[in-house]
């Protein structure tokens, strides 16, 4: 089974689906013969839309910081504004004032969100390495446990983002703010 066709996304499966039709009415309209080779199909990659409302300020040379806080007084082009903007736009939740995402599993256990090792699908990975950390969106979680993420500033500068079939132990903590 392709990693797109198990995917927990709708983004993810729809594709997958209209694939499947597609092959079906391929199929059904081939002339018949004794013998049909089935044709290997690539897996259909989801596409995540970049709807962060900073984008058109990042730029490899940031702003002056007093021009890039963000209103939950993150910096913004960077992990963290991205992730809690993803937050506020998947679940209303705002995490405000939680400094650098190596600082946010221990923010999410001071306000009782629960956390773990496991991604699960919208939930926010973090690495605790580098300077301030790095926190990544979990747009997919697949059979085979391999997130897809989206970001900001994370082995890019000051821009956005994805990598598909991640493994998941490259994130310290997940932080479950949807449960």
């Amino acid at each position: 089974t392709s990693a797109s066709a198990t995917t927990t996304t709708p983004q993810a499966s729809q594709p997958t689906q209209q694939r499947n039709a597609t092959t079906q009415n391929t199929s059904q309209s081939s002339t018949s013969t004794s013998q049909q080779t089935p044709q290997t199909q690539t897996p259909v990659q989801p596409t995540y839309a970049d709807t962060y409302p900073f984008k058109s300020e990042c730029a490899a040379s940031p702003q002056p910081t007093s021009k890039q806080i963000d209103p939950l007084s993150y910096t913004k082009c960077f992990s963290a504004s991205y992730t809690a903007y993803k937050l506020s736009q998947t679940f209303s939740t705002m995490p405000q004032y939680w400094g650098a995402p190596k600082q946010w599993p221990a923010k999410a256990d001071s306000a009782h969100i629960s956390r773990g090792t496991t991604p699960k699908l919208h939930s926010v990975g973090i690495q605790t390495t580098g300077g301030a950390g790095w926190a990544v969106w979990g747009e997919a979680v697949h059979d085979d446990n391999t997130i897809d993420i989206s970001y900001y500033n994370f082995n890019n500068s000051l821009a956005y983002g994805t990598q598909y079939n991640v493994n998941p132990a490259v994130f310290s903590a997940y932080i479950y703010f949807g449960e």
